[in-house]
């Protein structure tokens, strides 16, 4: 068995509004979107894939 061991973990992360509350308008998604992926690149070991969503929910792809 070899010494060397490699794991990739993907993740597929939804959050969403209270009550799936239409809260996330026009205006405001692309500043939610942008926020969370600049945490993505501020963290390491996380690799940021996309992001997307309506105005219930916000769906995140990384790995890790």
């Amino acid at each position: 068995m070899s010494g060397h061991v490699y794991h990739e973990i993907y993740l597929h992360i939804t959050w969403h509004t209270k009550d799936d509350s239409p809260l996330l308008i026009p205006s405001l998604e692309p500043r939610v979107h942008d926020v969370l992926r600049d945490r993505c690149h501020q963290t390491k070991g996380v690799y940021f894939h996309g992001i997307n969503g309506t105005p219930t929910h916000i769906h995140l792809a990384v790995n890790i």
